[in-house]
């Protein structure tokens, strides 16, 4: 009982002075805070840890990732907070933190197909209102959540390197994402030349091959994910 009021205490009131300010934005006019465990940052889900009033404040959530369990009684709205053994609290955090990169990166994984597939929806279609800022726009989202689970992934490959295929799962990743941008540009240039039967055959195969390879990527990294858990 005394480990887990301690712990708790710790993650939601951190006492020790916060500057007002920070470069990772604001939520509802609090500035947001960077919560790290073994020096590798928990993964935020929905609301983030910030800065209320000089105390840092972390969403109980965040305990799961710490190896916690975590469980919400409606009835009294109150919550309970279950901590193992020292040792299976370890093991937790890092079965946790491996299996949470994982997730990261399968979600990337998907964010990237999707993309692909729509390219060769959008072929179909018509005229769609806007679509070069709009595949623009969607390609960036989509860099944006890669780099984010890059270096969450890298955090986490640092840490248990040898006991995951992280690093494999990241090089494949990268160059499926750098073919599906290709595949965007060459779109790109489609639009403004759809007669052109070289161009029209040359983004049909490459639309083709980024759709192919990101289904790839996706069997990949799941392969890697079965083979951990199997495993364990």
């Amino acid at each position: 009982m005394k480990k887990l009021l301690t712990v708790t205490m710790i993650l939601f009131f951190i006492t020790s002075s916060v500057n007002a300010s920070s470069t990772r934005g604001d939520f509802e006019g609090n500035p947001i805070v960077g919560v790290k465990t073994n020096g590798s940052e928990l993964k935020v889900e929905d609301v983030p840890a910030i800065n209320y009033n000089g105390r840092t404040m972390v969403p109980i959530y965040m305990l799961r990732q710490l190896g916690a369990d975590v469980a919400w009684d409606d009835s009294s709205y109150s919550v309970n907070v279950s901590l193992k053994n020292e040792k299976t609290g370890e093991n937790n955090v890092k079965e946790t933190s491996i299996k949470n990169a994982y997730k990261w990166l399968s979600d990337t994984d998907m964010q990237i197909y999707m993309f692909a597939s729509k390219l060769q929806q959008y072929m179909d279609l018509d005229q769609v209102p806007n679509l070069k800022d709009l595949l623009d726009r969607d390609y960036l989202e989509i860099t944006e959540e890669y780099n984010k689970s890059l270096e969450y992934a890298t955090s986490i490959y640092k840490q248990y390197g040898g006991e995951t295929g992280i690093n494999e799962i990241l090089a494949s990743q990268s160059k499926v994402l750098e073919s599906v941008g290709q595949t965007k540009e060459l779109f790109k240039i489609w639009m403004t030349r759809k007669n052109d039967s070289q161009i029209n055959s040359s983004l049909q195969m490459s639309v083709f091959n980024s759709i192919e390879n990101s289904q790839k990527n996706i069997i990949n990294t799941n392969k890697y994910v079965h083979t951990t858990y199997i495993q364990k």
